[in-house]
């Protein structure tokens, strides 16, 4: 099994921040790999349409904890895409650091899809991940 936490300290609170990303169809909002994202099943279910064209992923939300700012996903289908993992299980948490900062966490884990390695799962992992955090280091701030 193949598993990566990538994290990021902002300069802004953690409240701040989760009004930004907590909510699970909204990635949309603060990630430059995703175009658009649509909520289906009530909310429950978000089709991301990656950029450029480059097909659609399909996730289910697990748990959603308002209060603990942390929901977790997994992959349910694809559209002209192929995910390079099965078994996949992402968490997202915003953590207060105090001071008016906090840290972002990213993790995934699962299994290498047919043809990958957990190198190629990893390698995704801190191009998605990693994408996302800069982007949200560019609009906080580093703390």
């Amino acid at each position: 099994m193949a598993k990566a936490t990538l994290t990021q300290k902002l300069d802004a609170s953690a409240a701040e921040v989760w009004e930004l990303i907590g909510g699970f169809a909204g990635i949309c909002a603060w990630h430059d790999l995703v175009d658009a994202c649509d909520a289906e099943e009530g909310g429950s279910v978000r089709r991301l349409h990656n950029a450029g064209g480059q097909g659609q992923l399909v996730e289910r939300l697990l748990k959603f904890d308002e209060e603990a700012k942390s929901y977790s996903y997994t992959i349910i289908g694809a559209v002209d895409f192929e995910a390079p993992v099965v078994n996949y299980l992402s968490v997202l948490t915003v953590t207060g650091d105090g001071d008016g900062r906090c840290t972002v966490s990213w993790s995934g884990s699962g299994d290498p899809a047919p043809g990958n390695t957990e190198e190629d799962c990893i390698a995704a992992w801190n191009f998605i991940y990693g994408t996302g955090l800069k982007n949200l280091a560019e609009r906080f701030g580093v703390a």
